[in-house]
Formats: C-alpha cells, structure tokens, sequence
C-alpha cells in the first residue's frame, strides 16, 4: 500500500516509493529506496523535504500516515473548489489558432535574446537587459490577447535548447499568471524580465555539470544552487533594474515553510512574486523532458502544485496558479466518453473550466489515429460527448510537439 509520511515519521527498514518533491530538489540517484540509516533521513530533512510516499508492501509500515487514495482524494476536492471560484477569471480577446502565428515568432525572438544575454554572462560580458525589453512588450501583448497561445508554445521544448527555453517559458506563464493576479502592466513588465533572467547565474556554473546527462553528485548539486546568488551578484548592480525583478531572481528557489535557499526566507519575508515564481519554476521543470527525467503531465504537475501548497508554497497563490493554467490547459491529452484521445487546442467560451474546444486524433477502441483529425467545441457543438480524464501523452506513444498545428 501506498501512504504519505511525514519525514520526522520515517525509520530505517521504511521504502521510499517518491521523495515527493521535485527533481531539481534532491541530488538522490533515485526517488525510490529503502531507508538504511538515520543518516539518509537526516539528509532528507535537511534537503527541506517535509512529507514522502512510503510502499508498505516492500519495508515498514508507518501507522499514522494516511493512504494515497485518502491524499488524492483531498486534491481532487481541492481543485474542485478552484475551478468553481472564476471570480478572478479573464477572457482572451482572440481565439488560441489565431493568436498562434504572432505567438510562434515571440517565442522565437525571445529565446534569441535569452540565449545571446546568456552568451554575454558566459563571455564575461555586461549584461544588457534593456535588451529584453521590447521582446517582454511583446510577450505581454500576445498573452493578453490570448493567453495559452504563447504558454502553450513555451513549454514545447528541445533537451539540448533548454536552459534558454524553461527560461522564456517561465516568463510566458509569469506574464499570464500575472494577468490572473490583476498585476499592473508595468510591474508585469519588470516581473517577466526577472522571469526571463531568473536562471541567469547558471551561465557561471561549469558546463560539466550544467549539462550533466544524469543526476548530479552532492558537491555538484550544492555547485547548481550557487545559481541563484550568481545571478543576483550579476544585475544587482544595473542601473534602473527594480526590485520586482531582482526578487523573481533571488527568491524563486524560496520555500514557503523557511526550506528553500539560498537565504531560508519563510512566508510572507518572500515577496508575492518571488512566492510565484517558485512555482512556476517548479512546474515547469516537472513538465519539461530531460535526458534523465521524464515530465509529468500538465494535470499531474497541477495536483502536486497543490500538494506541496501545504509546504513549498503559499496556498492562495498556488490557487491563482491553476486558475492561471486552466484545468485542461492547450496541449493536454484527454479521453472522451467516446472512448477517443483528443488534444485541447482552445481554452473555449469564456474560458470554460470544462468545455473547451478539441481536436480528435485517436480511436482507443480501434487502436488507430483518426484521419483526418477533426475539432469538437464541447460548449456548442451539439455533442453528447465529455471529457472523462487526462491522458499521459507518453503512454500512448503520442509526442504532442508533433501536433503543433493542430493545438496552435
């Protein structure tokens, strides 16, 4: 049996099936082992870790900790209750499809101005970052007029492009998840530059293990953290840069519980958009492909959002997140009660929770893709048809990248 424990719980014999955290979070060679000794627990507190999954059926039980069904069942009540609450929900001005060429080419220009600061740092160059300017108004721009056109662009990502992709990505859902907040435009501006340089301090950690294929060793993980201070100690000193983008580069490894780094702050000592970009950093790494680990999918990566909510992050803007994503963002996977896999391509009318528009590629039952594709807009179209559940595009075999035309 599955259960989640809390870590002060955990005893030697105790089989770890998921360290629950992210990957960028611990330097273990797997989230999965039997615990050996104290030793190995106190490393998994000191890594910040609060709560773990535990398999009962392969080590020791834990008594008190509570099943896995019981935890999904307190998620699933959970974005029930966010979904229901729209009061903060915006509208896109034009459709995703139409929107989409316009999004393609900022995505494009920004991971070209990304890359070439990036250059500069690695150069031993001065950073420019009025450089990123115009690209930021334009990235704002699209996302107010539709905003899954360019979210959805960011998170297709290359495993050889993405230190500079997870960067304009980031930026792409800070900007809609500022949007949500009601951000004025120019703090939104300040904060996605921060966005787009939050990982700008990777660039002085060494390319062996920057681009390591595989996990990293104790000493070159605490190397990765460094990242963080880098960065600050590279703009903190640029005239006009504003405190709103000094805090999304400093505080976006900052846990709410006091666990993060690289200052332990805790709670409301983190800024608001410090708060935000740690979980935007964080969901996009789970759903981001790397050579040694697999990303989640969108809803999965949702529900642990809200899961470390409890710990990692401030609840209430944990909320806003989701809000921000949507409970079927563009690009998820999903099976019909038709017993047919269809691909979200538009958030739909007035951003129904719900009901967006599809486009219908697989027949389950035949086991064969449907040709040619067709769209379902499931809030008009007189369908019987529903979405059941999300789908892991990985387990059907099916790379949603390849099907870009059809989401954007």
């Amino acid at each position: 049996m599955l259960k989640r424990a809390k870590v002060e719980e955990l005893k030697p014999g105790v089989y770890i099936s998921d360290l629950n955290c992210s990957w960028l979070q611990h330097p273990f060679l797997s989230n999965k082992f039997k615990i050996k000794s104290n030793a190995q627990i106190e490393k998994i507190i000191e890594l910040g870790i609060t709560e773990v999954y535990i398999d009962t059926d392969k080590g020791f039980d834990i008594e008190q900790a509570i099943t896995k069904q019981e935890v999904n069942q307190k998620i699933n009540r959970e974005m029930s209750e966010i979904v229901l609450d729209k009061k903060t929900t915006s509208t896109n001005r034009v459709s995703t499809m139409d929107e989409s060429q316009t999004a393609k080419l900022v995505i494009k220009e920004a991971k070209k101005i990304v890359s070439n600061v990036m250059d500069d740092v690695r150069m031993g160059r001065q950073v420019k970052v009025e450089r990123l300017a115009p690209v930021v108004d334009k990235m704002i721009d699209s996302v107010f007029r539709n905003q899954d056109a360019l979210v959805s662009l960011g998170r297709l990502k290359n495993v050889d492009e993405y230190t500079f992709m997870h960067s304009v990505s980031v930026g792409a859902m800070m900007i809609s998840f500022c949007r949500e907040m009601k951000v004025n435009r120019k703090e939104i501006e300040e904060v996605a530059c921060g966005a787009l340089l939050h990982d700008i301090g990777k660039m002085k950690v060494p390319l062996t293990v920057l681009n390591k294929p595989g996990k990293l060793t104790e000493v070159e993980f605490t190397e990765i953290k460094q990242h963080v201070t880098r960065g600050v100690e590279l703009i903190k000193d640029i005239t006009d840069i504003s405190e709103n983008t000094l805090s999304v580069v400093s505080q976006h490894h900052e846990h709410y519980n006091g666990k993060g780094y690289p200052k332990g702050l805790a709670g409301e000592t983190i800024s608001v958009y410090g708060q935000m970009a740690a979980i935007v950093d964080v969901f996009d790494a789970i759903t981001s492909n790397r050579c040694y680990h697999k990303g989640m999918s969108t809803i999965e990566a949702m529900r642990k959002i809200l899961e470390w909510g409890d710990f990692n992050f401030n609840k209430v803007v944990a909320h806003n997140f989701i809000r921000s994503i949507g409970i079927y963002p563009v690009g998820a996977l999903v099976r019909l009660k038709s017993n047919r896999l269809s691909i979200v391509i538009d958030r739909g009318h007035d951003n129904s929770y719900y009901e967006p528009i599809i486009r219908v590629i697989y027949d389950i039952g035949k086991s064969k893709y449907i040709f040619p594709p067709f769209n379902i807009d499931l809030a008009r179209d007189n369908t019987e048809d529903e979405i059941l559940c999300h789908e892991v595009p990985a387990n059907w075999g099916i790379d949603i990248s390849l099907f870009q035309d059809a989401v954007n």
